[in-house]
Parts: structure tokens; sequence; C-alpha cells
């Protein structure tokens, strides 16, 4: 840990706050890759992070809200962030 690089945490959205079981953020794989569309809000260090943990529906056929949520490492210069 040389602390070089900056991270923030994305969970909170604009409808829902921090609870989880209703964020509306999806990422969906696309190959290799995920297409992640969405909205967070509140991200402490999120605009001069070099990393983000984006907190993302990946299963949204999950029977229970707080299933299918999943952690997906951001690099801050990805194209559309």
């Amino acid at each position: 840990m040389s602390g070089d690089l900056i991270t923030a945490v994305a969970m909170s959205e604009p409808a829902v706050g921090s609870d989880l079981s209703g964020i509306s953020t999806k990422a969906v794989r696309d190959g290799n890759d995920y297409v992640i569309n969405g909205q967070k809000t509140f991200i402490t260090n999120g605009i001069n992070a070099d990393l983000i943990f984006l907190a993302v529906k990946t299963d949204p056929k999950a029977i229970l809200a707080h299933k299918g949520i999943s952690m997906i490492l951001i690099e801050g210069d990805t194209p559309g962030f």
C-alpha cells in the first residue's frame, strides 16, 4: 500500500440513497467486459478517484432484492465514466 491511488466507493443512488436492495444501476456482460448503466450520488473522493468500487445489479431477476448485487472495480479514466 503505497498510497499512490485514490479510491472511492459508489453505492448511493438518487432514488434509493444507500439502500442497496433498491439500486437500479445495472452491469450487463458483453463478452469479456460489462456495460454499466445507472447513476450514483455522494461518492466521497469520486472526482479524484483512480479506482472506484461500484455497486451494481448483475442479476436483476434475483428473487430476493439484496441478491444479485456485485461490486465492480472501475478505473477512473474509463471512457464514459
